[in-house]
């Protein structure tokens, strides 16, 4: 009896219907399509970010405009820096320029001190000549360290390198002081506007706002993205 009794509950134990689980539940991260080589994209297209703060994902652009609305402050950075390249350069030209009409100078220079027989005339044009070569060099190397400076800006903001984008800065931050101490107002004006973007750009790299995950939610440009 007792082995029937065993067999029959093993017999009932086969027959019990096998309940299967419930399936379970994607959670909101599974859902987000995740998208080769761009941000991570909802369901409906709205790209979506994760916020370091809270871990959570917004779609909401949390970045600053530069001039209210103009564009992000990674393409205010690159603009500034190409412009001050362009000057840069523009100004180079000149100074070569410059240089070279001094040579000439020079020579004809010489040729009138040698017809001279007062040795201070002869002294004070080779003064003169000096000082001139002496700054039109310190020009060209200052603005040959400048191009450098904003070339740094430039690829620093397309790789969000903020080191090479504070280089810059530091190359507007000299632009300010530099007019600062002589005194002319508009010239203060453009190294402290082209300096503006930079130190937004550092901020928000460093809050991690601006970054090449989620830089497709937070371009922006008032002409064209």
């Amino acid at each position: 009896r007792d082995r029937q009794r065993l067999a029959f509950s093993s017999d009932q134990r086969r027959l019990r219907p096998q309940h299967s689980p419930a399936p379970k539940r994607k959670s909101k991260k599974q859902q987000v399509k995740k998208m080769s080589g761009k941000p991570e994209y909802a369901v409906l297209g709205i790209p979506v970010v994760k916020d370091p703060n809270d871990g959570f994902a917004t779609s909401l652009k949390r970045g600053h405009k530069c001039c209210g609305g103009c564009c992000d402050m990674r393409r205010a950075v690159i603009i500034v820096n190409i412009i001050s390249v362009a000057l840069s350069a523009f100004g180079l030209l000149f100074i070569s320029l410059g240089y070279s009409i001094l040579n000439a100078s020079s020579d004809f220079s010489s040729a009138m001190t040698d017809a001279m027989d007062d040795d201070e005339a002869k002294q004070a044009f080779a003064d003169v000549e000096k000082a001139a070569g002496a700054s039109l060099g310190f020009l060209i190397f200052f603005t040959v360290a400048k191009l450098v400076c904003y070339s740094c800006g430039i690829y620093g903001a397309m790789s969000y390198n903020i080191w090479l984008v504070g280089i810059s800065l530091v190359a507007y931050g000299l632009d300010f002081i530099y007019a600062l101490t002589n005194g002319s107002i508009l010239a203060l004006l453009l190294p402290g506007f082209f300096a503006y973007p930079h130190v937004f750009f550092i901020k928000e790299v460093k809050e991690g706002i601006m970054s090449e995950e989620n830089y497709e939610l937070e371009k922006h440009s008032c002409c064209c993205v």
